[in-house]
């Protein structure tokens, strides 16, 4: 027979990802071709030129794939590979994957992404006027703290904060609990911590809220960008002290 053109690659995943440094992100396409497939080559690439070793799967003879369907997958006409790649600062990633059938036409898609590496910093807003060993005489307090996800110089790789979170007295005070803690809603910027020099810019993010009773009460806060890196802060301190004197 006559095979009337090359295979067709397309992606299931969305191209131009940002992915979070060190962290498995997948990859989903599909290789058709109406005469029959033979191959699939990678060239496993961690930055932006494709300098990397081809790395080669097979469509119909699945069993030359051996143990190399740990990093990528294929059933029928889709593959599914797996990306873990370092923090590459500004440079875009890319994997290539060429197609052939079996007359031996090919076709090539590109996978672009980029590596957020950047964990967010979130600290306490010192212009708020704090002290751990302050008593308070409210029970209606303020929690504000400062949040940047861009670096010292604002020229990190950014996917953005999607989340700030904050609990009060948690049993446990780890990611999963502050996750699902009360939101800090998101305010001015301001281009300084009010305590070191330089031009990282913070989002400012606050509420207030009222304590259920008297006593010595830990707040902690949290942090996600869009591919989850987080941190936290914490313990903050408060006492409330609304009794007064007999």
């Amino acid at each position: 027979g006559v095979d009337a053109g090359d295979p067709v690659l397309s992606l299931k995943t969305a191209n131009n990802a940002m992915i979070a440094a060190n962290t498995p992100q997948t990859v989903e396409g599909t290789a058709s071709d109406s005469g029959g497939l033979i191959s699939l080559v990678r060239y496993a690439i961690d930055s932006g030129d494709l300098t990397g070793a081809a790395e080669t799967w097979w469509f119909v003879d699945t069993a030359k794939n051996g143990d190399k369907a740990n990093t990528i997958t294929i059933e029928g006409s889709a593959f599914t590979d797996t990306i873990t790649a370092a923090g590459i600062g500004d440079t875009d990633g890319r994997r290539r994957y060429i197609a052939t059938d079996v007359y031996g036409n090919t076709s090539t898609l590109d996978f672009i992404y980029s590596v957020d590496s950047f964990v967010p910093v979130i600290k306490v807003d010192p212009s708020v006027t704090f002290a751990n060993d302050e008593w308070r005489a409210s029970k209606t307090q303020k929690v504000q703290v400062l949040v940047n996800d861009t670096g010292a110089d604002g020229n990190k790789r950014s996917s953005g904060i999607t989340n700030v979170k904050y609990v009060i007295d948690p049993v446990s005070a780890n990611q999963e609990t502050i996750k699902e803690g009360t939101d800090l809603a998101i305010g001015a910027s301001r281009d300084s911590d009010g305590t070191t020099s330089g031009n990282r810019v913070y989002n400012i993010y606050s509420t207030t809220f009222d304590f259920a009773d008297d006593g010595i009460h830990s707040i902690y806060a949290g942090t996600w960008d869009s591919v989850g890196n987080y941190r936290q802060i914490g313990p903050i301190t408060y006492k409330i002290d609304t009794t007064p004197p007999k």
